[in-house]
């Protein structure tokens, strides 16, 4: 009887085992779906995610999100808006009815993070007003607004200035490049897209603040860590008694999430800074590509930041990792990235939506959106299908141990 039981056990487990495992078979070999609509090509699937995060959206997912992440609303409307904004990006006729439903989206997407909501959990007397986290990706977002609309209200328009001469003061004072997202706490992170938005500024209105971005850039290449690799989190920034650097060194969620940024503030540092990157941080696990959490050599659990961390490879770090991939010019990897996520992520699509994840982590999906905002089958790229085969060799190995065993467990059944 107990024999029988394991039996059965073991063959419904094989059976959801071996379907999952071949799912992620299949995605290795996934490529988007493009259509044409109005003379405009555009990404089937990128669109149906979108439409399937507005539906969260509407349904108070980032309220939600709020209650698991410690920056979860903020995130989920940002990274949400960035992500209207790169399909937006690509539409060249403002009265397509997809650019019109894009800047909607991102209108929204910035109602919500300058609600009182939105605000409600960053301290506002610091170094920077509600803190480097809010001030930078609330900034950014609108500078990528009234980038691409290129129409915008007064309002706008000198929220958006004087955000940037507050960003442009706060990063020229005190003795660390970096700013606090709350009282003594530091993630360089999180100064990296108010820098930017200083670039946004001088990219469609008057060129103002080169020199203070050079400035800062010097002292962020002061301030490495013993790698030469922006930290991950910084120890003191008071100005009484000699400088502390960091006390956390450079780790992948972060370093993922800043060259995103760096590309657009200093593109000849962030390629040495990539280069340290993808040496200390990008893996293979059975013949897939991944990004680690922590430099080769250093293992440890996860953490908020992180994601889970799976043999090394931090979840986070390998989302953000393919479209830093994508960004400096490594396609194949970044492709490899995409489709292992496609895979492991349990990416379903139907003719309205695409979610990943059973659709149950809106926080992951608007990560996942984003990071598929630069598309690479647009960019010819050398393909190569080998990097999947050893994957497919171990998956094959895994199945004949499994008949194996169950041929044991089944010949004890016999025997008695």
């Amino acid at each position: 009887m107990i024999l029988k039981t394991i039996k059965y056990t073991f063959l419904i487990f094989s059976f959801f085992f071996y379907t999952y495992l071949f799912f992620i078979n299949y995605k290795l070999y996934y490529q988007p779906t493009f259509l044409t609509k109005n003379e405009l090509s555009y990404n089937s699937d990128q669109l149906k995610h979108l439409r399937f995060l507005r539906t969260k959206i509407d349904q108070e997912a980032a309220t939600k999100m709020q209650n698991i992440y410690p920056e979860g609303f903020i995130f989920m409307n940002v990274l949400y808006g960035l992500a209207w904004v790169e399909f937006a990006e690509k539409i060249k006729d403002k009265n397509h009815p997809f650019y019109k439903e894009s800047l909607l989206e991102i209108e929204k997407a910035l109602d919500e993070i300058y609600s009182t909501n939105g605000k409600r959990i960053f301290p506002h007397e610091q170094r920077i007003k509600d803190g480097a986290f809010y001030t930078g990706w609330s900034t950014y977002l609108l500078g990528k607004k009234l980038a691409l609309s290129q129409e915008f209200s007064f309002s706008e328009l000198k929220l958006f200035q004087d955000k940037c001469e507050e960003i442009a003061i706060v990063i020229n004072s005190g003795h660390s490049p970096y700013v606090e997202s709350y009282p003594n706490q530091v993630w360089p992170a999180d100064i990296f897209t108010a820098v930017a938005s200083l670039k946004i500024h001088d990219s469609f209105l008057e060129e103002k603040y080169e020199e203070d971005i050079f400035n800062w850039i010097q002292r962020v290449k002061r301030s490495l860590d013993k790698k030469g690799m922006i930290p991950h989190s910084e120890m003191d920034l008071s100005d009484s008694g000699p400088f502390k650097p960091f006390y956390e060194e450079a780790r992948g969620s972060s370093m993922s999430l800043m060259l995103n940024f760096l590309f657009e503030i200093d593109e000849e540092f962030g390629k040495e800074q990539f280069k340290l990157y993808k040496e200390n941080f990008l893996a293979y696990r059975f013949g897939l590509p991944g990004i680690r959490e922590y430099p080769k050599g250093i293992n440890s659990t996860g953490d908020i930041d992180s994601g889970p961390v799976l043999l090394s490879v931090g979840g986070s770090a390998s989302v953000v990792g393919q479209r830093t991939m994508a960004l400096f010019g490594e396609k194949n990897i970044a492709k490899g990235l995409r489709n292992s996520i496609e895979g492991f992520g349990i990416a379903l699509s139907n003719q309205k939506n695409k979610y990943y994840l059973l659709g149950q982590l809106p926080m992951a999906d608007v990560f996942f959106a984003w990071a598929n905002g630069i598309e690479i089958e647009t960019i010819k790229i050398k393909k190569n299908y080998r990097w999947r085969l050893k994957f497919h060799f171990y998956s094959i190995l895994i199945l004949i141990v499994n008949v194996i065993l169950y041929s044991y467990i089944k010949k004890g059944i016999t025997t008695k």
